[in-house]
């Protein structure tokens, strides 16, 4: 059965603005854009496991997925992108 994972970094607000001046601010802006681009690490974690970034903006993205193991998969490779989680 297919399932939809949501992924949310909305929460990290306080990190984001929480510098005041502009650079940190971009700097950090840039992390959560890199995160949850469809060719960032998001996007390779889903297109390695099967799985296909519908949708990503604000923070937030929607990622499908064949099976619940593989939405599984996609969320450990979330928590240690680049990290020893492998495909079987």
């Amino acid at each position: 059965m297919r399932t939809l994972s949501q992924y949310d970094l909305t929460g990290i607000q306080p990190f984001l603005f929480g510098a005041r001046r502009l650079r940190a601010n971009l700097g950090a802006s840039w992390i959560v854009h890199t995160a949850l681009a469809v060719d960032g690490w998001l996007g390779e974690a889903a297109g390695g496991a099967g799985s296909t970034v519908l949708w990503s903006g604000g923070g937030n993205a929607v990622v499908d997925s064949p099976d619940e193991a593989t939405a599984r998969l996609n969320r450990l490779k979330k928590r240690d992108p680049g990290g020893d989680v492998f495909d079987l």
